[in-house]
């Protein structure tokens, strides 16, 4: 049982698309974590993940998430920088997921949380192929804002968020300001 999930109260989810229900078919692999839904502690890195999703569109959309913790869950923590750390998420990045798949919810702090997503590829890739020590490699990634991610892998798990009762935040682009209003 985690001391971390039991604290939470809301998980946010930021995203250029509309969606009513969550469908964990549609997880792209190549992740972090690997397949899975993915949130955020932290509304404002949520605000930031869905305007940097927004590319040319000029609107995206914050859901939060009321979270209750269920005992019994299969999952796994990942609080700490260190090699079993990058070494996770270097596989799973790889769609090398089979350890990924074990758990329902996964969790950690942020790997790389600046908006140049290239240097993490860059630094997994040069670490993946031994041009760089797990050292050199975690200090590079390694980020001090509070920004961490949580994976809900399965649907058990997915019914730690109730979707029924999300709050909906549409964040839109005018004269190329964001400005933002309540929709849910």
């Amino acid at each position: 049982m985690s001391y971390f999930l039991r604290k939470i109260k809301y998980l946010y989810h930021g995203t250029n698309k509309w969606f009513e229900m969550i469908d964990l078919k549609k997880s792209r692999r190549a992740k972090d974590f690997g397949p899975g839904f993915y949130l955020t502690t932290n509304r404002n890195q949520a605000i930031e993940w869905a305007k940097n999703k927004a590319g040319f569109k000029n609107e995206t959309f914050v859901m939060r998430y009321p979270f209750c913790y269920i005992d019994g869950m299969d999952e796994l923590e990942l609080v700490e920088y260190d090699e079993k750390w990058l070494k996770f998420i270097a596989d799973n990045r790889d769609g090398n997921s089979s350890e990924a798949s074990k758990y329902d919810i996964i969790y950690d702090k942020m790997a790389d949380g600046r908006k140049n997503t290239g240097m993490l590829d860059e630094v997994l890739t040069r670490y993946r192929y031994n041009k760089i020590s797990s050292d050199e490699a975690i200090a590079k990634l390694k980020y001090d804002v509070s920004y961490d991610q949580y994976c809900i892998k399965t649907e058990r798990a997915l019914k730690m968020i109730s979707q029924e009762e999300r709050s909906v935040y549409r964040y839109y682009r005018e004269n190329n300001v964001w400005k933002y209003e309540k929709l849910i």
